[in-house]
């Protein structure tokens, strides 16, 4: 791929005013990037039944290859508008390249046997490689084994004519290497690196960022247990348990400043588990062209994450909000938890607290028998937060932070229907999550957030006042320190069920159409986002990303369409 960025010399006002002009010199960039991507699979599948016996074999192998290339170059100040680099300002050429290459490889097999259609058996091996990983650690070895038993099939259950049943188990293992990196094994050098010498700053090369050569491949366990039952050939019903552990996660983890390095290195650091039950359930009316018929079917699913290990750390920071601590859920919002507002009582101010001093002229002073909050909160007042001294020793400090939400859904659930009544058709999709929480802040949740920033009407409208207090909302204040806090006053239900879509159709009359050349046409109405119901804050989307919050940020919004399908 080639791309050329070409800007020419010119003149802009330097205000509004245009006393005043600008000159915005010329530049000239030019990039070459070359991407190859090499693949090679071969498979074999061999079949053979006799009698109640049926065994099928598969067999294959696959390599994967990526080689990725780039050169860029770059001038200024060109002394004539050309896209040509000669006319380029000798002393500001900038060169600089890249490149990559990694790869996989996978052999890979199956085993199906059955007998009787009644027991079923399955066996997956993999093993595969990566280029990623040292020698020693490049590949891994991952089996699989299910099994099935179609018990409506045997003898016994002959009489219970209107039940389809099947029990069914499985076991496994998956890798993982898609990391961001492609040389988790060797140190990597950088070009960009500067050195004084003789007081003269000189380019060089330095290590940015340093090997883990035991890093390996991540690997993920699950256990799952089900049964698919079929009542009348009408209501279906799938339940299954699941316990899914992962180890050896790959992840970036902390090293210490002095190594000098800009990018940490990935490291196997720890491992996580999973444990959840799915449930499937659906029915449809007997078909009839002359009534209602219908189908519908609801699906969700309830899970619980736990981090189990971190390879003997306690935790690892993920961002200044999230934190991830062994014991508890991956990736938890950490920070201070709110047990309250402070109101008046909690203060003491001159002259013995004298009633009579305007709330403007009074110095507030925290009541001895409460935390001090002075070394996270500046001058506490009347309509701040009150934060918890979650470690008892009367002062509020970095150690009394907690595990205060998570943005891991334990709930989903999903509803559909379809209708029809002769011509008529209509079609409703919903989902929805539950036990869910989502961390707002900045622009348009701080009140003037950085200072400048906007806030919403009804953050003004809520606020705590002398005269209207509140234990829910806070003052406002302009405070750039306060609004660095994370606490749990910022953290909000995130849990929300939408109507997804709905559609409303008509298929007109065959003997009409077809008189037009048509065998089929279909008019329809669609609505998708049509509604939400959410205790989530106010204008803001729980289904979008709600950790990093900007006046930008836009919520999903309902649409309305028309349209007709001809079939000729």
């Amino acid at each position: 791929t080639d791309y050329v960025s070409f800007s020419p010399e010119f003149y802009t006002s330097g205000s509004y005013e245009e006393t005043a002009i600008n000159k915005r010199e010329s530049y000239l960039e030019k990039r070459n990037a070359e991407n190859t991507l090499n693949t090679f699979l071969a498979s074999l599948e061999y079949g053979f039944s006799t009698g109640k016996h049926d065994l099928k074999l598969f067999a294959g192998h696959e390599k994967l290859e990526t080689i990725y290339k780039q050169d860029i170059g770059s001038v200024k100040n060109l002394s004539s508008n050309a896209p040509i680099f000669d006319y380029g300002d000798p002393s500001s050429p900038f060169l600089t390249s890249a490149a990559y290459e990694f790869a996989t490889a996978s052999y890979f097999g199956r085993i199906n046997y059955s007998y009787a259609n009644k027991y079923l058996l399955e066996f997956n091996l993999r093993r595969d490689g990566s280029s990623r990983f040292a020698e020693g650690n490049k590949w891994g070895n991952f089996p699989s084994v299910s099994a099935g038993w179609r018990v409506s099939e045997e003898d016994f259950f002959k009489s219970l004519n209107f039940m389809d049943l099947k029990l069914r188990g499985s076991w496994g293992r998956l890798g993982n290497q898609n990391i961001y990196t492609q040389y988790a094994f060797a140190d990597q050098m950088s070009g960009g690196e500067y050195y004084g010498f003789g007081n003269v700053i000189v380019p060089g090369r330095g290590t940015n960022v340093l090997a883990n050569k035991a890093t390996r491949w991540e690997t993920t366990e699950q256990f799952n247990i089900g049964a698919d039952i079929v009542l009348w050939n009408r209501l279906d019903l799938t339940i299954d348990y699941f316990k899914k552990n992962t180890y050896d996660i790959l992840a970036r983890v902390t090293v210490p400043p002095s190594l000098g390095i800009s990018t940490l290195p990935y490291q196997n650091i720890g491992s996580m588990r999973n444990r959840g039950l799915e449930i499937s359930l659906g029915y449809a009316s007997p078909r009839d062209p002359d009534k209602l018929n219908y189908a519908i079917n609801i699906n969700g699913s309830y899970i619980t994450n736990k981090l189990t290990s971190l390879g003997g750390l306690p935790y690892v920071d993920h961002s200044t909000v999230n934190r991830s601590v062994v014991g508890e859920p991956f990736s938890s919002f950490y920070g201070y938890k709110v047990e309250g507002i402070y109101q008046v009582a909690d203060f003491t101010w001159q002259n013995n607290s004298d009633a009579a001093i305007p709330h403007g002229e009074r110095n507030y002073m925290l009541r001895s028998n409460l935390p001090n909050a002075a070394g996270v909160m500046s001058n506490p007042a009347p309509g701040d937060i009150r934060i918890s001294d979650v470690d008892g020793n009367g002062v509020i400090t970095p150690e009394d932070k907690a595990i205060i939400g998570s943005p891991l859904p334990k709930l989903q659930y999903a509803i559909s229907a379809n209708l029809s009544y002769k011509a008529f058709g209509l079609n409703i999709i919903g989902q929805g999550v539950g036990k869910v929480d989502g961390y707002m802040n900045g622009n348009l949740i701080s009140a003037f957030s950085n200072t400048t920033g906007p806030l919403l009407s009804s953050t003004v409208e809520n606020r705590w006042t002398f005269e209207h207090p509140s234990e829910k909302y806070q003052r406002l204040y302009v405070d750039k320190g306060r609004d660095a806090l994370v606490t749990s006053y910022n953290i909000y239900n995130a849990a929300y069920f939408r109507l997804k879509s709905v559609q409303l159709s008509y298929t007109l009359d065959r003997r009409f159409t077809e008189k037009y050349g048509v065998s089929r046409c279909r008019v329809f109405f669609n609505a998708e986002n049509l509604l939400l119901v959410t205790n989530f804050m106010e204008g803001f989307d729980p289904e979008r990303s709600y950790t990093n919050t900007t006046v930008g940020f836009h919520p999903q919004v309902a649409t309305y369409s028309f349209g007709v399908n001809l079939n000729f």
